[in-house]
């Protein structure tokens, strides 16, 4: 992304969060509620899709200008942002972070995922979150206690887990631990 794409992102995201999320935020605080009308404003701005690469159809930002757009986000509405982060870190999870050598099983799947959800948030302002909370797990994502089976034609997935955007959410993430021998 060249610099002046960047800088105008930037100024969009400072004014869109001095314009209208500042004033929204108050409401949010006030009613302890989910900020929807900040997601939607977030969304028609384009920014939701902010990370996802331009091949499919996102803006393609690096994590320093993903930061700075949340910094000016976050200074209108604290709480926006954080929805943010989770959905921003869900989608680098679907793309560049699950890009290690020989951690994906089935890259086809992978793609055809990506593409399905990648187009959902940038036409559409699908949402994504990840529930990595469990009772009892001390927030150890890398430990978790729901597990994964696999069954003819999908999984079973047996544990509980919690997040605070899921109600909202068009796609959840999480983690979950798969049996000695079976493969995702």
């Amino acid at each position: 992304m060249r610099d002046e794409e960047a800088k105008r992102l930037i100024q969009s995201a400072r004014a869109l969060a001095r314009d209208r999320l500042a004033d929204l935020a108050k409401r949010w605080d006030r009613e302890a509620t989910f900020p929807t009308e900040s997601i939607k404003a977030v969304s028609e701005n384009g920014l939701l899709g902010l990370p996802i690469s331009t091949s499919y159809g996102g803006l393609g930002a690096d994590l320093p200008l993903v930061c700075r757009i949340l910094e000016e986000i976050g200074a209108g509405c604290v709480s926006t942002s954080l929805v943010l982060v989770m959905h921003w870190i869900s989608l680098f999870y679907l793309g560049d972070w699950c890009e290690q050598p020989g951690e994906v099983a089935d890259a086809d799947l992978l793609q055809q995922l990506r593409v399905r959800v990648f187009n959902d948030v940038v036409k559409n302002g699908a949402l994504l979150t990840n529930c990595y909370g469990e009772p009892g797990s001390g927030a150890n994502v890398f430990l978790p206690f729901t597990q994964a089976r696999s069954i003819k034609g999908g999984w079973v997935v047996t544990g509980k887990k919690f997040g605070t955007s899921a109600k909202e959410a068009q796609y959840i993430q999480f983690h979950a631990s798969i049996p000695e021998g079976e493969h995702a």
